[in-house]
């Protein structure tokens, strides 16, 4: 008898690579927002702990907004880092009690509706993290940029 749907196997294979390849994606994104944090956390404990450092702030302007910079990026890692449900699909258990007895298709569409499901429920927060992390880029380099200000121009 031959397959009613031939290509399912494919089908069911790609997407579930594209679930690993999206939880792989969360895996770096969470590497890249540990690395900005000890970065970050680094910069103001040296800047906090050097002679004179919280009477120059209250003098120089560039050095105020390059601190709140910082620190504002400093925080935006915590949101970037914070722990978060993925969805990371099927649940071993729900797969042993409703499809011991179902044809190897219906248990087949089943996971790969399942795999979608934890795809597109994953976006969102991926995104998040994204956006998270581009703006602690932003405003290290503001800061960055103030603080050249303050060392060239002494503003």
């Amino acid at each position: 008898m031959a397959q009613q749907y031939p290509s399912l196997q494919l089908v069911e294979e790609t997407i579930e690579k594209q679930l690993d390849n999206q939880i792989s994606h969360i895996d770096s994104l969470d590497t890249k927002a540990g690395i900005l944090f000890g970065f970050l956390a680094v910069t103001l404990g040296s800047a906090a702990g050097s002679k004179d450092f919280f009477e120059a702030a209250k003098t120089y302007n560039a050095l105020k907004i390059a601190v709140g910079s910082i620190f504002i990026a400093f925080l935006l890692t915590l949101v970037a880092f914070a722990v978060r449900e993925y969805r990371r699909d099927p649940n071993p258990r729900q797969l042993r009690q409703k499809y011991p007895s179902q044809s190897e298709e219906t248990t087949r569409f089943a996971l790969s509706d399942a795999y979608i499901d934890s795809f597109e429920a994953n976006i969102t927060k991926i995104n998040r993290k994204v956006q998270a992390i581009r703006a602690t880029l932003v405003l290290a380099g503001i800061g960055g940029l103030a603080f050249a200000v303050h060392l060239i121009l002494g503003w």
